[in-house]
């Protein structure tokens, strides 16, 4: 049997620093909290989590709750004040949140409330740190290509099933180039790989694929992507698996069949439109796509994306 690499101590605990900075933005921490949590010692905690991520700890933390403002702006249902929104991810006043905004985006959370920019917009740091495009209009469904779809969509938004799924263990790989194309794919192919030494059915293999970020507010090279196989009951791995575990809960369900290309105004429909007339809101979970006929030659693509809500 060829032992196929994995991921190694260091970047477990970097992968648990992650989660819990991502499930603790709203509350007061710094990086040296966080390296205690994960158990790498605060002196090198730094040093290992910067040349893991390409950038500090200090500077993840700031970008995470800036996404997260970023994302509530644009997608609450409009009763959350931006005050509240800044209490939600870690600022103690709409000042410090706004401030720390226009420096970031170079526009201001008012401008994603209206979605269009105005006239005192500026180079924010994710476009002279990270060379990343912002636009506020990047953020909602663009008019014209959901235009082209309307009725696939509304098929598709009508079609939501709000179902209970178990808890899900499955083993993943992560994309060592984000959301590029050419490395999803080999990200899937070396995750086969390692799966078909399990006591598995090829043929049954059940795949998911996780998109952590949204691209179009986080640089490219910081997007994460996992490949993930799901494990059937009783199946025990080794640690040259890496495994995690989808949570139980209520699930909003879309089935959709057509081109991958379309997905991303898809996902921007569902929470601009679809989130605020439903009832639900999404919970703390990135999206799943449960994937049902996919191939690397074919633009075409049909899957179950499943969102986690509350």
């Amino acid at each position: 049997m060829v032992k196929l690499s994995s991921m190694n101590e260091y970047e477990r605990k970097i992968m648990a620093s992650i989660k819990y900075i991502q499930d603790h933005l709203e509350e007061s921490f710094n990086w040296v909290e966080v390296s205690r949590h994960c158990g790498i010692s605060e002196f090198h905690f730094h040093r290992i989590f910067s040349g893991y991520m390409g950038e500090t700890p200090g500077d993840f933390i700031k970008r995470k709750r800036l996404e997260k403002a970023v994302c509530l702006l644009a997608y609450s249902k409009g009763d959350t004040s931006i005050a509240e929104i800044s209490l939600m991810c870690g600022y103690s006043t709409q000042a410090n949140l706004s401030k720390a905004f226009k420096i970031y985006f170079g526009v201001t959370p008012g401008d994603v409330i209206k979605g269009k920019v105005s006239k005192n917009s500026k180079i924010g740091k994710i476009k002279s740190k990270y060379g990343k495009d912002f636009n506020v209009t990047d953020l909602y469904p663009d008019p014209e290509l959901i235009k082209i779809s309307l009725e696939h969509y509304k098929e598709v938004l009508m079609n939501a099933e709000i179902k209970d799924i178990a808890e899900r263990e499955v083993i993943y790989l992560r994309s060592e180039k984000g959301y590029v194309k050419e490395s999803i794919h080999s990200t899937w192919e070396k995750l086969i790989e390692k799966a078909m030494y399990l006591p598995m059915e090829r043929e049954r293999f059940e795949m998911f694929g996780i998109g952590h970020d949204n691209p179009q507010i986080t640089p490219e090279d910081k997007c994460r992507y996992d490949a993930c196989v799901l494990l059937e009951e009783g199946i025990k791995v080794g640690d040259d698996f890496n495994v995690k575990k989808f949570p139980k809960g209520k699930y909003a369900c879309f089935y959709f069949k057509g081109d991958s290309s379309k997905l991303l105004q898809l996902y921007l429909e569902i929470y601009k439109n679809w989130f605020p007339k439903s009832g639900f809101e999404p919970g703390n979970h990135p999206l799943i796509e449960k994937y049902i006929t996919v191939s690397k030659d074919s633009e075409e693509i049909e899957l179950e994306v499943q969102f986690l809500v509350k």
